[in-house]
């Protein structure tokens, strides 16, 4: 339910791409008001983001500071061809919230001496249920392919 209200959420923040994408060059620049604004416009929606994956506020509030920590190392490599900033940053925050989850079931499963198999790693992150952040992300994509397709010619869209 939280991944349909943060697609929903996303959709209504992502209409002002052009805000966005302003924030990341400047980021880029090393502009460190940039970020902050940035957080500003994201730090509520990814903390819950965070929190719904890790179930343990400070460990959400450790990680939304490392998200933002890498945002800003990592301004550099956001490529605008592959998607918007709401979407890297969201997986991102989703990204480094798995990592921690895995890294804490394996460090429970250490301490218990026990071997670490991939349903006691994998279970609390995955179900058979959609999840409509993926469905999002892959949407946006699928869009991007089929205009891609549009530009090209009915022969080289047959070959592929």
């Amino acid at each position: 339910m939280l991944f349909f209200i943060l697609t929903t959420i996303g959709k209504f923040l992502t209409k002002d791409e052009e805000r966005d994408r302003e924030l990341m060059a400047r980021i880029k620049a090393r502009d460190s008001s940039a970020l902050s604004e940035l957080y500003d416009n994201y730090n509520r929606l990814l903390f819950g983001l965070i929190l719904s994956v890790l179930k343990k506020r400070e460990e959400a509030e450790d990680i939304l500071q490392e998200v933002f920590t890498k945002i800003w190392e990592n301004a550099e490599k956001f490529d605008l061809e592959k998607g918007t900033v709401y979407t890297w940053i969201v997986t991102l925050a989703r990204n480094k919230s798995i990592d921690r989850l895995r890294s804490k079931v394996y460090k429970e499963q250490k301490k218990q001496s026990t071997s670490l198999n991939d349903d006691d790693v994998f279970h609390p992150l995955y179900s058979n249920e959609s999840d409509p952040l993926e469905n999002t992300i892959l949407s946006e994509r699928a869009e991007r392919v089929h205009k891609a397709l549009n530009e090209i010619s009915e022969k080289q869209r047959k070959v592929l």
